[in-house]
């Protein structure tokens, strides 16, 4: 398995040059050497937005591109986004209105929005951390 953090992608998709930065792209070949992809953009905000989906909708169709560009056969890519999430009783907050003092609370949770599945980060006052599926 290989992980990259930050990889810079520039690609053609459709006749338009795309250019970007992905957070965190996991790549691993299967013991029969299929490759399967997991493309994860991190936020600092307190929720998934339609703007991050898109997000990591146009780095799948980059990836895609790309891999079909070198002739690189692939199985599944995999869609993620990391955010931050409110601390308890934040709810009702936006993102300006948060403390710091809130925000190295502890946190983790699970959420999911059809392909594109969503974690929050988990805080505490000395690092982030992150659980990513393993299947």
């Amino acid at each position: 398995m290989r992980v990259l953090f930050q990889p810079r992608l520039d690609v053609v998709v459709g006749g338009w040059q795309l250019r970007g930065d992905l957070d965190i792209l996991r790549l691993e070949r299967d013991h029969d050497g299929r490759l399967s992809i997991l493309i994860a953009d991190m936020k600092s905000s307190t929720s998934a937005k339609v703007e991050h989906r898109l997000q990591v909708a146009f780095y799948h169709q980059m990836v895609t591109g790309l891999l079909q560009e070198h002739g690189i056969e692939h199985e599944s890519i995999r869609l993620g986004i990391l955010y931050r999430g409110p601390a308890d009783g934040d709810e009702g907050l936006d993102d300006k209105e948060l403390s710091a003092d809130r925000r190295s609370t502890t946190r983790h949770s699970a959420c999911s929005a059809s392909t594109t599945r969503c974690w929050r980060l988990s805080r505490t006052r000395t690092a982030t951390w992150v659980r990513l599926p393993t299947s």
